[in-house]
């Protein structure tokens, strides 16, 4: 049985305004059109806020995010 590497799920997304950057999680991608540019990616993340536990999810600039690799278990 062949065995898929396991894409990335868990990111870091990065403040616009010099913060902490915050955990997240990808929920899905898709691509904003640009007039004269390729188009842009964007993915649906849900973030969690530790201080009040709520659950927010947005659409993130891929710019602003910072993949987190990790070893499934049993790789």
């Amino acid at each position: 049985m062949e065995q898929r590497r396991a894409r990335v799920r868990h990111v870091w997304v990065r403040s616009g305004f010099g913060g902490p950057p915050s955990q997240g999680l990808v929920l899905g991608w898709r691509q904003i059109p640009r007039l004269a540019s390729p188009p842009t990616w964007q993915a649906l993340v849900l973030q969690v806020d530790d201080k009040t536990g709520m659950v927010r999810t947005e659409w993130v600039f891929v710019i602003y995010l910072v993949p987190v690799r990790s070893e499934p278990p049993g790789a």
